[in-house]
């Protein structure tokens, strides 16, 4: 979240596959305050309306619990807001991104074979180099979505396996005037959501040092849904 920005996250739930219900309870804890809940069609997600209670950093559990006459389920969230430092965004610079995947290594078990990976190019339009200092909340992103990494996409041959032993970290990467470095933003590559239903939002922000000053290069917020539909 950049610096001028409102404290207002958006967090889409989906509702309990294939049961009926008619009430729904919900808490957050610490530093998120829940100020709206909307409910659409049974098919689509959840919002649940959040607002920051505090200033800078906020990382907190969201719980809900949906009631019907056949009984309740549970449903939760793990929310990471970090407020980026008040500093100007970086122009200059192109940015592309696109959807991957990359491979997971097997477990035995029939969970999902492979992580959903953003694809992000940057590339140096400037006639300065640029190094990148990292992701906003770097620590926050790895603890709750997954991996970064350095990679290059020619060499790259699909698996998560390949980004760990040879992708390096995003931190202290330099780009040169007029080329480009690419990111591997990989999701959820433990496997810890829900395989029948669930979601994702996700708004990283990049760290960029231009001639010893410090630049934000916020990318798009970006939401993933499966079994459940986006509002």
């Amino acid at each position: 979240m950049l610096a001028a920005e409102e404290g207002i996250v958006d967090l889409f739930l989906p509702p309990p596959p294939l049961v009926e219900w008619n009430e729904l309870s919900y808490q957050a804890e610490g530093c998120l305050v829940i100020e709206d809940v909307l409910t659409g069609p049974p098919d689509k997600a959840i919002v649940v309306r959040l607002a920051m209670a505090g200033p800078t950093a906020c990382v907190a559990r969201v719980d809900l619990v949906f009631s019907g006459k056949d009984g309740s389920w549970p449903a939760a969230a793990q929310v990471a807001v970090t407020r980026m430092p008040d500093v100007p965004r970086l122009e200059g610079i192109e940015v592309s991104e696109q959807d991957a995947r990359a491979a997971l290594p097997w477990n035995g078990t029939l969970e999902r074979s492979h992580a959903t990976m953003l694809a992000v190019r940057v590339a140096n339009t400037l006639p300065v180099p640029i190094t990148l200092v990292g992701l906003g909340n770097g620590q926050a992103f790895a603890e709750l979505m997954g991996g970064a990494f350095v990679y290059d996409p020619a060499a790259f041959d699909g698996s998560y396996a390949h980004l760990q032993t040879r992708g390096v970290a995003v931190e202290g990467a330099v780009v040169a005037p007029g080329e480009a470095v690419h990111l591997g933003l990989v999701l959820d590559p433990e496997r810890r959501l829900p395989t029948l239903a669930g979601t994702m939002t996700f708004r990283p922000v990049l760290l960029v040092e231009v001639e010893g000053e410090l630049r934000t290069l916020p990318f798009p917020r970006a939401s993933r849904a499966w079994g459940v539909g986006l509002p």
